[in-house]
């Protein structure tokens, strides 16, 4: 290596323009010291696209100094695992969690758990109060479940989380960080390394930046497998004049005279190629290239950790007071008499800061600075954290082998058997036919002999010695023979060697064709479902990694848009967490004060437990138990909570449809019984009505029999006495 790290713990005043030279001079000889493996990792890209080095197959396309016909094919046979893990990652959800890690805000949610377990307690009684008085005791808080509360950490969230995950979700989807972890992910796959950059811009904007692998600037040490002790970090790009004038313009080196200097000597550099490719001019050409016919310059960006001492007076009352290196160094002489003379005790504490620098091309240095608005834990103060994120996976006594490159040497050995196969199906020609001249028969040409032949089917020749041109018997079998140029005995040897090569593929990378949808008929459901399982479980490892990889992104994500909002001010928090989210911004520092911790769900859990919910819905619909929407609901849910409250909420509405059926099921029945009771009472009624009626006229028959009787017998008498009285009248005459 050719510069050195240059000291980190000197006095302020020398951390200049000079120093941040240095650093850079530093950063760049590190980037050039990682070139082993960024050519190791620019070979795997080959691999991947199937590009051939062409000189590590001369020996099977120029075996006898001329090139040989048949084409050396890169079939790729890692592409497609590559790109199918990949597809699994981009399957798994990126549900997280947040949560506040500093004391205090622990401490608050403890008392905000035990305050809500006092109010649902005395549940009853606030609703009564808020019924006589019409004050609301909940403060628009609504209390959980009793049953769930068992886990304050998860169920009780203070204000300042829930705008915070407000805050994530929507940077989660309008940064489309599943794309760009996607790419990191599959930085993972071929490199077994992946990077990345939270970009905390001067107008308050947060954005996350993959970084290529072989495009990162580190140094690496033993159990560090995100890069957390790195005293640097940077990384390389390509930028156009365009887009450096429009990110760095604001910068005091491109203000003024100096500046406008700068802006001509991009433009210059942008408008004449001899410049920069002329090595006499001093721009080397490897600073420089051209894209698009468009100039493109190399940028460095690097962050490093500086010492920075804090001194405190000790007075004799113990009182402290906290003063400036700067000024310190500006009155060391007074300082030191007076602590000569007991004044007070000046105590000397070492501070980590972070610095950055940016070198544009090879000598255009900017941004020489103490980076402003670090990023750190709140409580205890740790050290300041990196822009960047880091991870270098499966890392064995500081060497990398990555998924591709398992598969580097049978890749390489698959290609040459498929190459041998196509040559020898290439030189496969059917049967041939072989004639001695010698037996030509006199006065016939080849033609002759090639149509009877094939037209006729007969050959006539004459093997007598005059019957032919060399004058001597001949026999028919030297005369004509049969070659057979078909397919060659190899192939048979060739194809089981090719299955047993990607055999073997799927067996060192855990990949297998049942993972890949490829089942064979005769495999059962179960045998299916172990070998992925088994097959899933070898890749894991890759997963949980790139999962943690991504908790330290939203993580860090998190600590720039709190420090956006809570510090910078910016409009952006208006338009997520609205009016009472900004209202909350004004009038407390919460949500810049506390440390944010991000818990990411695991994805293949939360999918197979989703799968089984799904199945459990399909069964609760046969039985009746849940409706059609329902089970809709569940099958489309992003996430396990919003299917396990799809579920939970489809089967509590079907209960209640059920209890509110038999309710009316019940009511119907007793006005069933009701009628039956009364039309039994009006039938006995009628029939104690009819009864009555019956005596009555029955009664009333006899009545009139005996009233008649008496009429009769009483008409009988009167017309006996009217009988007798003309008898009577008639005598006396």
């Amino acid at each position: 290596m050719g510069a050195e790290f240059p000291r980190q713990d000197i006095p302020e005043s020398k951390k200049n323009k000079a120093w941040c030279k240095k650093m850079l001079d530093y950063a760049v000889s590190q980037f050039e010291y990682l070139n082993r493996n960024r050519e190791r990792i620019l070979r795997l890209r080959r691999a991947y696209n199937g590009t051939i080095d062409k000189r590590r197959i001369q020996y099977l396309t120029n075996t006898y100094g001329k090139k040989i016909k048949t084409r050396f094919i890169d079939y790729k046979i890692g592409r497609p695992k590559i790109d199918l893990v990949n597809g699994e990652w981009l399957k798994r959800t990126l549900n997280s969690t947040v949560q506040s890690e500093n004391k205090e805000a622990k401490n608050k949610k403890m008392d905000k758990y035990y305050r809500t377990l006092g109010m649902m307690e005395v549940k009853p009684q606030l609703e009564e109060l808020k019924e006589l008085v019409g004050f609301d005791p909940y403060q628009g808080m609504e209390l959980p479940n009793k049953d769930n509360m068992d886990q304050p950490r998860i169920n009780v969230k203070l204000k300042n989380e829930v705008f915070m995950q407000h805050a994530l979700n929507h940077h989660i989807r309008i940064r489309d960080m599943k794309t760009k972890l996607s790419k990191n992910f599959k930085d993972l796959e071929i490199t077994s390394e992946t990077f990345g950059m939270i970009d905390l811009k001067e107008n308050g904007t947060v954005d996350y930046i993959p970084i290529k692998p072989e495009n990162a600037i580190y140094i690496e040490s033993e159990n560090d497998d995100f890069l957390q002790h790195s005293p640097i970090m940077g990384h390389k790009r390509y930028m156009f004049v365009q887009d450096i004038l429009s990110e760095y313009s604001q910068d005091k080196e491109f203000q003024g005279t100096k500046g406008k200097e700068l802006r001509d000597k991009l433009e210059q550099l942008r408008g004449d190629s001899g410049t920069y490719n002329d090595i006499d001019s001093g721009y080397y050409k490897n600073w420089y290239k051209v894209i698009g016919e468009e100039l493109a310059i190399i940028v460095y960006r690097i962050e490093w950790k500086s010492s920075r001492p804090v001194y405190t007076k000790i007075f004799p009352n113990n009182r402290r007071a906290e003063i400036s290196p700067e000024y310190y160094e500006k009155n060391k002489k007074k300082i030191q008499n007076d602590e000569k003379n007991k004044k007070y005790e000046l105590r000397k504490e070492w501070k980590i800061e972070l610095w950055e620098s940016t070198r544009i091309g090879q000598d255009i240095d900017i941004r020489c600075r103490r980076k402003p608005y670090q990023l750190r834990s709140v409580d205890p103060p740790h050290d300041p954290w990196y822009s960047y994120v880091g991870l270098l996976f499966n890392t064995e006594n500081g060497i990398r082998v990555s998924l591709l490159e398992m598969l580097d040497d049978i890749s390489f050995l698959y290609n040459v058997v498929m190459f041998q196969i196509n040559r020898e199906l290439a030189k496969a020609k059917g049967k041939a036919v072989a004639y001695d001249l010698a037996g030509l028969p006199k006065g016939q040409t080849m033609k002759d002999i090639m149509y009877n032949l094939a037209d006729d089917g007969l050959y006539l020749y004459n093997s007598s010695q005059e019957g032919n041109k060399i004058g001597r018997d001949v026999m028919i079998q030297g005369t004509i023979k049969e070659i057979d140029l078909g397919i060659s005995n190899t192939i048979s040897v060739l194809i089981p060697l090719k299955a047993e090569l990607q055999l073997m593929a799927d067996r060192l990378t855990g990949i297998t064709e049942e993972r890949q949808g490829q089942i064979s008929a005769s495999s059962t459901v179960t045998n299916a479902q172990s070998n992925i399982v088994a097959s899933r479980t070898m890749t894991e490892p890759m997963f949980y990694y790139m999962e943690r990889f991504t908790e330290r992104v939203f993580s860090k994500m998190l600590e720039a848009v709190k420090v956006a909002w809570g510090l910078m001010s910016t409009g952006e928090a208006d338009l997520i967490i609205g009016d009472e989210g900004k209202g909350f911004l004004k009038a407390t520092s919460d949500i810049a004060n506390d440390d944010y911790g991000v818990y990411l769900i695991d994805g293949r859990e939360e999918q197979e437990i989703k799968a089984k919910l799904d199945m459990l819905a399909q069964v609760s619909v046969n039985a009746k138990e849940l409706r059609l929407q329902d089970w809709l609901k569940v099958s489309l849910a992003e996430t396990l909570g919003e299917a396990q409250e799809s579920l939970e909420k489809g089967w509590k509405e079907m209960e209640e449809a059920r209890m509110q059926a038999d309710q009316m099921r019940n009511q119907t029945r007793q006005q069933e019984l009701q009628q039956q009771m009364q039309m039994a009472i009006e039938d006995r009624e009628d029939k104690q009505e009819h009864d009555i009626n019956k005596i009555m006229v029955e009664r009333g028959l006899d009545g009139m029999a005996a009233t008649d009787k008496d009429e009769a017998k009483m008409r009988e008498e009167q017309y006996k006495g009217s009988v007798q009285q003309k008898l009577n009248k008639d005598k006396n005459k």
